[in-house]
């Protein structure tokens, strides 16, 4: 403050508001000029804080996105899985149904092979039955047959005796005429 004192004295004693006014338009311009530095450096300041916010903005945009972008490759991946679990799950069903035909016709065959298996047993105890029944008949057949080769033999025996007699007797009879 005296500094300022004496600056305005010296001014006033030698052409005294000549050089006040001028001083006064440099402490003006001084003043604008400290101004505008001030204005730009708040300028400056802000931007730089709006660059460093813009900054790490954008590096929280990246990061999202790569979040986002992260997700998005895991639901398509799942969505595949499902797609493909579907795809089995249809062929499992497809297998399932035809394993339940294939056991239906196994079942069906099971039944006819059983019931032709009690027409065999039947048709072999007939059989057996039969095979009794001809043997019995074969074993009265040949009795028979032996009984009739007796009578057979006897009856040639006879036929033959009969034959001499009668011979006997033919050649007797000749002998008596």
């Amino acid at each position: 403050m005296v500094l300022a004192q004496g600056i305005i004295n010296d001014c006033v004693q030698d052409d005294g508001l000549i050089k006040i006014t001028n001083i006064a338009k440099d402490a003006e311009a001084q003043a604008d000029a400290a101004r505008q530095a001030q204005q730009l450096a708040a300028e400056q300041a802000a931007f730089q804080v709006k660059s460093a916010f813009a900054d790490k903005a954008a590096l929280a945009a990246k990061v999202a996105e790569a979040v986002y972008l992260g997700k998005q490759s895991l639901v398509e991946q799942l969505e595949r899985q499902l797609a493909e679990a579907r795809v089995v799950r249809t062929e499992e069903s497809q297998n399932l149904e035809a394993d339940k035909r294939n056991l239906a016709a196994a079942q069906a065959a099971r039944n006819a092979a059983k019931e032709e298996l009690g027409v065999l047993e039947k048709v072999t105890n007939l059989t057996k039955q039969l095979v009794d029944l001809t043997t019995n008949i074969v074993n009265q057949i040949q009795k028979e047959v032996a009984k009739l080769e007796r009578l057979l033999k006897s009856s040639q025996a006879k036929v033959e005796k009969l034959e001499n007699k009668t011979e006997q007797n033919s050649q007797a009879c000749i002998l008596c005429v």
